[in-house]
């Protein structure tokens, strides 16, 4: 029987194409291409991973790392490449990669230049398998040794529409599980020209498709499930288990830190099914407080008949932290059902794992381009640890929930930061999908440092890159353990000083700048604004670095110096959104620290508006269907529960009798609303080929969220947009999917 095919570096398992609006949830890929006429270049971070003129690609799935997909055994795997230019069948030479790389940071900054005087460590380039000081250089140019590669005979390609199948690899990705010490991804080499999206374009990035026998073999299966270190002088202890079914005669325990020999000790057997054996081994290599990626110490463990190879090895961070799981036995019961084999001890390394290959590295900004240097290393004592992870509280056990909760152990922070302190605004009710306090998870990683960023869930017109939320941890976070890092654990969290001024681009919720418009910046609960100034004729407040000096923005020891209160006012109309501290801090975290630019967005009319009148009622109502006017006047007559439905490129347009003044239409929604509704305006003696768009709802469900108030099924969003003179008032659903509409009412604004 086979288990069901599915891609690694597509929608991770448990996740459907729904998921993605509250989280692009991808599985991670480490990937660049490496050009030996630029041999000191690293394109780590290139939305392209370019073959021809010798180049190679090298590409590895950390998944294969932290998951562990115990006592499976694969049936068929392939790699996928989506081509980006130059589609054609493309021959391509295959090798397994026997040294470890690094995917790097693509170029190294300095503010938003390239900074030459300073080589990172841990780049992949043509010359080196990590470059900078203390790494090494493949044993010849381009990973093209007998030490660097084992070519792939069986490796094969087809061109299947605009994506090139690499088959051929089974036994290749088999022996990556098998000994993930020794294998590290693959390296593809071709005489054509052609370029694929990597790993940073998302969806498109290269997948690794498995599909798997369902296997599971009766006999002996080693386990690593502990390594510790007993005191500072460089002495560990290794906990092995047999978590098969049969003795295991004995076994060779193997370990050997970064750039030593390897050392062996024996491990006297039998070792019968469900007991345990202790190896005490010595290694004084010393680690890299300043950065734990680098030096690292690995264990394996080898015996003849084990039936799973998967678990055998477990590495360990030199200057890593210690990290440490508690629950009670009520709950360590739940634990178990999770785990594999039933031992907790391997589920929280498979979690560690996963902490140290996917969401420390790719947590990463412009400033940390590589992500979080912290690295973890699992501990059986939780007093003696550095993080303790508490379950105690945890209501809902699965491996999402108790990593997030380790991740959530990282930083002296809590679940205060992550919402508003009151609903005097409004903000996005997000749902809990990202794994750190602060909701601010998008990688930054290949904007421009001086360019602000958008308010999250609202579109920017003009934005040249898309920001994903990768739900991972928020820049201020990664910024706050980057600088622990050979520092005590747990320090106090705190804010930057923004005494550095405040620019704050101001927009309505459709992403016009809101020009002459007064903005006040408030403390939670306070009636006395801290700031105050003027939008101007750009849309744009800027608080001089005396004035933020004088007015301290975020209080670091106070409660509520987390949020502040932003309120607009224009033309005797008042609106008001929240403004996060983590919004600001992002600004520091990508490195610039002259000034913070900040994104506001208010739902705000040009005018103040009469709401005693709404003009939209018992109105002339027409359609594209021809429906007849008892039909069409659901939309006007009050009941939320029965609507009108417009199919896809269809439209109803209102009369409203003479030309008026507009500034807000309500229009309450049943159902799905994903398509774009565009709303266009005429006026009298005027036909819709004269016709002009008031505004574009591209994002519907996002604003009913933001600003909408439900009443059974039917929600009802204010529509607020610039002051307009219209007379006819036409919904127009652009795309393709029905949009069903139980109420319009559309307001004036007041004489």
């Amino acid at each position: 029987m086979l288990i069901p095919a599915f891609l690694i570096g597509s929608l991770e398992p448990g996740l459907t194409s729904a998921d993605l609006s509250a989280r692009a949830q991808l599985a991670p890929v480490f990937d660049t291409y490496i050009d030996p006429a630029t041999p000191t270049t690293n394109y780590g971070r290139e939305a392209a991973l370019v073959l021809g003129n010798r180049r190679a690609i090298l590409v590895d799935f950390p998944q294969l790392q932290w998951q562990r997909y115990n006592g499976k055994k694969l049936k068929s795997a392939k790699i996928i490449l989506t081509f980006s230019r130059d589609i054609s069948a493309t021959p391509v030479t295959v090798s397994s990669i026997s040294r470890r790389w690094i995917e790097g940071e693509n170029r190294v900054l300095r503010f938003d230049r390239v900074d030459p005087t300073r080589t990172v460590w841990g780049q992949a380039t043509w010359n080196h398998a990590i470059q900078g000081p203390g790494g090494y250089k493949w044993n010849d140019g381009g990973a093209k040794g007998t030490a660097d590669i084992v070519s792939i005979t069986t490796a094969a390609s087809e061109l299947n529409l605009d994506k090139l199948e690499i088959t051929g690899i089974t036994e290749a990705i088999q022996n990556q599980l098998n000994n993930p010490q020794s294998h590290f991804g693959f390296r593809i080499e071709s005489e054509r020209s052609v370029a694929f999206f990597s790993g940073d374009t998302g969806a498109e990035r290269p997948r690794l498709e498995l599909e798997w026998e369902e296997t599971t073999p009766a006999g002996s299966d080693l386990a690593i499930m502990t390594v510790t270190q007993t005191d500072t002088e460089g002495n560990y202890l290794a906990i092995i288990k047999n978590v098969g079914s049969a003795p295991a005669a004995g076994a060779t325990f193997e370990f050997a830190s970064t750039g030593e020999a390897t050392q062996t000790v024996d491990v006297i057997g039998p070792i019968e099914p469900g007991s345990t054996k202790s190896v005490r081994f010595a290694s004084r290599k010393a680690g890299d407080p300043s950065d734990p990626r680098r030096i690292q110490l690995q264990t394996k463990i080898t015996a003849v008949g084990d039936q799973h190879l998967g678990n055998n090895t477990l590495t360990l961070a030199l200057s890593g932290r210690t990290i440490a799981f508690e629950a009670t036995p009520e709950q360590l019961a739940a634990i178990k059902e999770l785990s594999p084999a039933g031992e907790p001890l391997l589920l929280y390394q498979a979690l560690v794992a996963r902490l140290n290959n996917h969401i420390f590295p790719f947590s990463r900004s412009i400033q940390f381009p590589e992500g979080t240097y912290l690295r973890l290393n699992l501990a059986l004592d939780p007093l003696a640890a550095d993080y303790r992870v508490n379950l105690n509280d945890l209501g809902e056990f699965s491996e999402v929930e108790i990593l997030r909760t380790a991740v959530r152990s990282l930083t002296s922070l809590n679940g205060s930061y992550r919402t508003p302190p009151s609903d005097a605004a409004p903000w996005i009710n997000a749902a809990n999908s990202n794994l750190s306090w602060l909701p601010d998870t998008r990688d930054d990683g290949r904007r421009i440092p001086s360019l602000e960023l958008p308010t999250p869930g609202f579109d920017t017109p003009g934005n040249p890159v898309p920001l994903p939320d990768e739900g991972l941890i928020s820049r201020a976070e990664v910024a706050y353990l980057q600088a622990s890092l050979g520092k005590p654990a747990n320090q106090p969290f705190t804010w930057s000083d923004f005494s550095s001024g405040l620019l704050a681009r101001a927009y309505s919720a459709h992403g016009d700048a809101l020009i002459d418009t007064k903005i006040s910046l408030f403390r939670p609960g306070s009636s006395a604004p801290i700031l105050t100034g003027d939008s101007g004729k750009g849309g744009i407040i800027y608080f001089t670095n005396a004035e933020v000096k004088a007015n301290p923005l975020f209080l670091k020891d106070a409660a509520n110096s987390a949020w502040l209160l932003a309120r607009a006012e224009r033309n005797g109309a008042i609106a008001t959104t929240w403004l996060p501290i983590w919004q600001v801090q992002e600004w520091f975290d990508r490195g610039n620290s002259g000034i913070a630019s900040v994104e506001l967005r208010f739902n705000l009319p040009t005018q103040a508006l009469d709401f005693t009148q709404n003009l939209a009622s018992e109105r002339i109502i027409t359609d594209a269907a021809g429906r007849f006017p008892a039909e069409l006047s659901k939309l006007v007559d009050g009941n939320l529960d029965q609507g009108l439905t417009i199919a896809p490129g269809q439209w109803t347009e209102i009369d409203l009798g003479r030309d008026r003044m507009i500034g807000q239409i309500n229009l309450t929604t049943i159902g799905d609303v994903s398509a774009p509704l565009h709303i266009f305006q005429y006026g009298t003696s005027q036909n819709i080929s004269s016709a002009i768009r008031w505004v574009t709802l591209e994002n519907l469900p996002f604003l009913s969220q933001l600003y909408g108030t439900k009443v059974g099924e039917a929600v009802t969003t204010p529509i607020i947009n610039r002051t307009a003179q219209m007379r006819y008032v036409r919904f127009i659903n652009r795309g393709e999917t029905p949009i069903t509409i139980s109420e319009i009412q559309i307001f004036p604004t007041k004489n």
